[in-house]
């Protein structure tokens, strides 16, 4: 559509179907930059290429990551927005939600407001930094995961170990994982830790476990 609409500009895919290797992502930077007015499209790759920098951008379909299941989920859009705009001269934001104080903030320029805000809520809401949460995923969903993550529940409390289940993230069907994630009080990896290493090893080698998803604020 874009080619239609803008025949004469050069238009510049930066995605992960069209960025394979390293290569290609230095050969789109550089074709951006020498070419005479060119349109680059790409998803959030493009934040990770800071040299990267043109006179308008626009963020469409923002508002689909407020669907995410992820209490890091206004920080992310927040470094995105942030990103993108330090390497625009003009900034545009698709969103059905202007009202949402992510958008508010940004636009008052009140960043430490909104730092301050997903802190607190964090501590209320019993999330990192005020807890630690264990996310473990097994190759694939059934009944012998949740058997696994049961058991593990179960050997925790009978250490001494306070631990509990605060979300699982079911699939649907065989092609998607299911997610557990276990919370433990902030300080109970350093009061726990010669009884949690042995319990966290009796997962299977094919496991995933991940400490604190997403990192903290």
């Amino acid at each position: 559509m874009l080619n239609a609409l803008f025949p004469e500009r050069p238009l510049i895919r930066f995605d992960r179907d069209a960025i394979t290797s390293a290569r290609k992502a230095v050969h789109a930077v550089q074709e951006f930059q020498s070419a005479t007015r060119p349109i680059i499209i790409g998803t959030d790759l493009i934040n990770e290429h800071p040299s990267l920098h043109a006179q308008f951008a626009c963020v469409v379909h923002v508002d689909n990551m407020f669907t995410y299941a992820d209490y890091m989920v206004p920080e992310r859009i927040w470094s995105t927005i942030t990103n993108i705009r330090e390497r625009s001269t003009q900034l545009m934001i698709q969103t059905h939600i202007p009202d949402d104080r992510i958008w508010q903030h940004f636009i008052g320029g009140t960043e430490d407001i909104f730092f301050s805000d997903e802190r607190r809520g964090r501590e209320i809401a019993s999330l990192p930094p005020f807890t630690n949460l264990l996310r473990v995923t097994p190759p694939m969903p059934s009944e012998r995961a949740h058997r696994i993550v049961s058991r593990f529940i179960e050997i925790c409390t009978q250490q001494g170990v306070p631990a509990v289940i605060t979300d699982t993230h079911l699939a649907p069907d065989e092609k998607r994982r299911a997610v557990w994630d276990i919370q433990f009080p902030a300080d109970a990896w350093e009061k726990h830790a010669d009884a949690i290493a042995p319990i966290v090893d009796k997962f299977p080698p094919d496991w995933t476990l991940v400490m604190n998803p997403q990192r903290d604020l």
